[in-house]
């Protein structure tokens, strides 16, 4: 009988301590969580939405810990977030090397596959990237990656009425004449409602996009994708 209990008693502290474990990793996962980047805090306006897209492995931070929010995007940086958004399957090296959407220029930088697969999905990206010599490390701005998300994410392009779109975007944005060959995109982007203008009324088509906005883009395409 003493054997027995003793093995009850053992059990149950065994237990406890089960239970207690389990509620320090979880308060600890929480913080981590909280606290994923150093320049990331809380109350930043894209904390949640940087940490989904890290949490789903679409974009990462730096060695050191920070994540560097207002930093602008480069090509190549937009190409892979991109794609890891999209779950689009990487050609191998040799596909992007040698195929029909091979971007000329890049062999051997470490993004020749993600940008090799934009040129493949999509329709702009792929008349862009296989006609001209294009820099993988030159910062993309707020048209080409509202240009990129619609046509990879959402099947861009469209054809809409010229005069629609004009009188739409006139009315919306105080900055549309200068929106030049990416008048549709905007447009796009606006009725999706992934990408919106600033409080001053504008949109900055040729503004550098940070990789906290792009964060907050993917993470509205993310939520309205799953809603369909």
């Amino acid at each position: 009988m003493k054997i027995l209990n003793t093995v009850k008693f053992l059990g149950s502290l065994i237990a406890i301590s089960c239970i207690v474990t389990s509620i320090e990793f979880f308060s600890s996962s929480l913080v981590f969580a909280e606290t994923k980047f150093t320049d990331v805090p809380t109350e930043h306006w894209a904390n949640v939405c940087i940490m989904e897209m890290a949490s789903e492995g679409v974009i990462s931070g730096y060695p050191d810990g920070t994540f560097a929010p207002d930093e602008p995007v480069s090509r190549a940086e937009f190409c892979k977030i991109v794609i890891l958004a999209s779950g689009r399957e990487l050609p191998n090296l040799y596909e992007a090397r040698t195929s029909w959407y091979a971007v000329p220029g890049i062999e051997g930088h470490w993004c020749e596959q993600y940008m090799s697969a934009m040129a493949k999905d999509t329709w702009t990206y792929r008349e862009w990237y296989l006609t001209e010599n294009v820099d993988p490390n030159q910062t993309i701005n707020r048209g080409e990656a509202a240009m990129g998300i619609a046509d990879l994410l959402y099947g861009y392009p469209r054809s809409y009425e010229r005069s629609e779109v004009k009188a739409y975007l006139q009315a919306r944005y105080t900055d549309s004449d200068l929106f030049g060959a990416f008048q549709n995109t905007v447009y796009e982007a606006t009725l999706k409602g992934f990408m919106t203008g600033y409080a001053d009324g504008s949109f900055l088509v040729q503004k550098k996009i940070t990789r906290a906005e792009l964060c907050s883009i993917l993470y509205k395409v993310s939520r309205d994708l799953k809603a369909v």
